[in-house]
């Protein structure tokens, strides 16, 4: 997805967001399951607003000042990986 994008993402960050984006995914799936409001009106709205929150997170990822924020995403995902 990132492959001849234009999108500028923090180079730390690229490497780990095809799996944070996927694990991501993986929640709102959950959520769908759980979902028993009409036509999953709920995971609709979720997914509305999710998107171009992270869109605007992978956006500001560059940003010097949120790099301890980045960093401390990163090692928590790494947590998760190491079991």
């Amino acid at each position: 997805m990132l492959e001849g994008s234009t999108v500028k993402v923090d180079p730390e960050l690229r490497e780990e967001l095809p799996e944070l984006l996927w694990l991501g995914w993986m929640g709102i799936i959950l959520f769908w399951v759980y979902d028993r409001s009409p036509g999953q009106r709920r995971t609709r709205r979720l997914i509305d607003g999710a998107v171009p929150l992270v869109d605007r997170l992978v956006a500001l990822s560059r940003l010097r000042v949120l790099r301890p924020a980045l960093r401390q995403a990163l090692g928590l995902l790494e947590l998760v990986r190491s079991g």
